[in-house]
């Protein structure tokens, strides 16, 4: 090791370095480092201990790729406000990183691989379960599966169709009982859930539900919506409403039928347990009157289940029409099937039919508990506690997507989780082309602007 003064005060006078060797002043030179580095107290440079090891060869490698420049330090950016930079697509690099997004990618779309929770407004998530699961609004019966919508009936009020106009007043109305088969073990069941009114009629038309437990019930559904007298020995049923026929007969009063179900489980002795339930909602919503069970087998919308001791649910599901002979809309207010009827007599019938149905092949004389229930909205001149709801057209829509005549066999075999469960994957998929629209919308607004 040569040492140099380069023209700085050295370590060692000039007369003491002449009689040494180069050996003797590199050690003397070490030595004075040493002492240096015990009085200053700060780091010094490494004193070498021992012979020098050769230097290891190493490869020569490329010079390394240049991190790219943070391009939203300031947060994320803004379209027409230039004083704040940034990304116009996502917030920092730290933000993107959390978001799953490689940060050092200069034009990220932000959100891309976040994954998003599919949701629906509250409006839309109340109307979900009141199609579904309209029980539950009246005993509460499987509100546990209500909860994967965000929705508790007990603080909740009762649901509407979420689409205009939005202002009525909401109201349910209910039924329950029990019937017996009969001798031959055959029982027929027919529901009209578009009736509100309270109205003691003796036709054939006017029941809410109609149950025929006669001798010469077979499979078989009972006859109704002829305009004539009910036939005897059908037993008919009608909703504990607070509006009688009259009060919904008023001109500009309307109802709208929100949700409705018909469901029936077997009551009887175990022994005598066995047979076959047929259930059906028609596919146009027709009438149902004297048709076989034979001939609704062949609907998409039939399917049927063994007696047992669950409830077998069978619940409306609306379509655009109630059939083709009246051009009536389900989804907007209509007058009351008791005002029609009282204006065009038996004429008005196939306007609100009686389009579910079971028929029942069980054990002579075997016990049967039915339920009944109606979501309904009013509006009117003399309606009062009208309330405002939320509208939600792409909710509704996406819902009706999915409740539809050919799932109710889903509905019973999975219970309400299952249709449920297929309403939030439909909202999912809209959610996760939605952060896609909006950056390709933000890209257009950047390059035009």
């Amino acid at each position: 090791m040569m040492v140099k003064n380069n023209g700085r005060k050295s370590f060692m006078s000039a007369p003491k370095r002449r009689g040494m060797t180069p050996q003797q002043r590199e050690a003397a030179y070490l030595q004075s480092m040493q002492s240096a580095r015990n009085r200053s107290g700060y780091p010094l440079p490494r004193i070498p201990r021992g012979p020098r090891q050769p230097q290891r060869a190493v490869q020569r490698q490329a010079p390394r790729p240049r991190r790219p420049v943070q391009r939203n330090r300031g947060g994320g950016g803004a379209i027409g406000n230039p004083s704040v930079r940034g990304n116009f697509f996502g917030g920092t690099q730290a933000q993107m990183r959390m978001q799953g997004t490689p940060a050092n990618n200069p034009m990220p779309l932000g959100r891309r691989n976040m994954p998003v929770q599919g949701r629906l407004s509250k409006c839309a998530s109340l109307y979900a379960v009141g199609v579904v699961n309209p029980f539950s609004f009246v005993d509460g019966s499987l509100s546990k599966y209500n909860t994967s919508m965000g929705i508790n009936v007990e603080n909740s009020e009762l649901p509407c169709i979420p689409e205009y106009p939005a202002k009525s007043r909401k109201t349910k109305v209910f039924a329950r009982g029990i019937f017996t088969t009969n001798v031959t073990g055959g029982a027929g069941l027919l529901l009209a859930p578009n009736r509100l009114a309270n109205l003691a009629g003796t036709d054939d038309y006017t029941p809410w539900l109609i149950i025929d437990t006669t001798v010469a019930a077979g499979p078989i559904f009972p006859n109704a919506d002829s305009g004539g007298v009910v036939t005897p020995g059908y037993a008919v049923i009608m909703p504990n409403s607070d509006y009688t026929a009259p009060a919904l007969a008023g001109v500009g009063t309307t109802t709208r039928l929100v949700g409705a179900g018909l469901r029936i489980r077997y009551a009887g002795t175990e022994l005598n347990r066995g047979g076959i339930v047929h259930c059906v909602e028609h596919i146009s919503h027709s009438s149902l009157s004297g048709l076989t069970v034979a001939t609704v087998s062949q609907f998409e919308s039939y399917f049927r289940t063994p007696v047992i001791r669950e409830w077998l649910t069978l619940v409306y599901t609306p379509i655009n029409t109630l059939n083709a002979q009246a051009n009536v809309d389900e989804l907007h207010f209509n007058n009351d099937p008791s005002r029609l009827f009282s204006v065009l007599g038996a004429a008005a019938g196939p306007s609100y039919p009686h389009f579910m149905g079971m028929v029942v092949n069980a054990s002579a004389q075997s016990v049967f508990e039915y339920e009944v229930v109606g979501l309904f909205e009013i509006q009117g001149p003399t309606i009062r506690d009208l309330t405002y709801s939320e509208s939600d057209i792409v909710g509704s829509q996406m819902i009706r997507n999915v409740v539809r005549p050919e799932t109710q066999l889903i509905r019973n075999e999975e219970g309400p989780s299952g249709i449920f469960k297929l309403i939030r994957q439909g909202a999912q998929l809209l959610t996760d082309i939605v952060p896609i629209g909006i950056g390709i919308g933000k890209t257009i607004a950047r390059a035009l602007f």
